[in-house]
């Protein structure tokens, strides 16, 4: 085990609510990439609410931002899960759900995600 791990951030702001039919495609296949990531060689966590997914955390006042987080152990095998397997699929579509963001964004402070972790 190594003594670091790479963490990853989305954030995005989606065309419509997650029950709008515009984002049927991206809802469908959430449980199916989710589960790849979670076998995906590399793989350490990824922020979930108990349903199994960050989907509908809401750590902004937006509704329609959504956020995730995983840790890899490596960029290799970050880069291979995002590119090479099924999710480059969903990457490819990405302008079908959501919205190109106007200016520079990070995650801020104020997005405390410390309930969501759980304590080994």
């Amino acid at each position: 085990m190594t003594a670091y791990h790479i963490a990853q951030v989305n954030i995005g702001r989606i065309k419509a609510p997650l029950e709008d039919p515009v984002m049927k495609g991206f809802v469908a296949r959430l449980d199916e990439i989710n589960a790849l990531a979670d076998t995906s060689p590399g793989f350490v966590w990824r922020l979930q609410s108990p349903a199994g997914n960050a989907t509908y955390l809401r750590p902004y006042d937006d509704d329609r931002i959504l956020i995730n987080m995983s840790a890899w152990e490596t960029i290799d095998a970050l880069k291979q899960y995002v590119y090479y397997s099924a999710h480059a699929e969903l990457l490819r579509q990405r302008h079908d759900w959501f919205e190109k963001f106007a200016g520079a964004y990070a995650t801020r402070r104020q997005a405390d995600f410390s309930r969501f972790v759980r304590q080994s």
